[in-house]
């Protein structure tokens, strides 16, 4: 799934690299699924707060607050993906 920069941390991130490297684990928790598209949302954040309602069907076993173990497997300039 894809970390946006803006989900990585409070406050302003101008790299994604200074903040994240390939290999690091990472705590996330799932915000959207587009299980048509194959597309995973995650933030990083502690607060979550969504913008609209989310179709988290996918997940229905899995708390909103739980937070997940993931690896960055890259970081492009607007965020991180995370397997």
């Amino acid at each position: 799934g894809l970390v946006h920069i803006t989900q990585i941390q409070d406050g302003f991130v101008e790299s994604v690299a200074d903040v994240l490297k390939v290999g690091q684990e990472v705590q996330v928790r799932v915000t959207s699924v587009d299980v048509g598209a194959g597309k995973m949302s995650l933030s990083m954040k502690e607060e979550y707060q969504p913008r609209e309602p989310d179709d988290l069907s996918a997940f229905e076993g899995i708390p909103s607050d739980q937070w997940l173990t993931g690896k960055v497997v890259s970081t492009p300039k607007f965020g991180a993906f995370v397997e």
